[in-house]
């Protein structure tokens, strides 16, 4: 019974963690998308270089 409470207590610990990086991500997508969307030609390059950094 132990060792049932103890994946259950793991696998909503990785839930949270997950749902925080998931939380993270959107607000840095949002903060780049609103920058593309006000001037796309000059921020172009900057963009390219924040969403090689996100998906590493």
């Amino acid at each position: 019974m132990s060792s049932l409470r103890k994946v259950r207590e793991e696998i909503i610990t990785l839930l949270i963690e997950h749902s925080r990086i998931i939380y993270s991500v959107t607000g840095d997508m949002a903060v780049y998308y609103t920058s593309w969307a006000e001037d796309f030609e000059n921020n172009k390059k900057t963009l390219e270089k924040k969403k090689a950094k996100m998906q590493v």
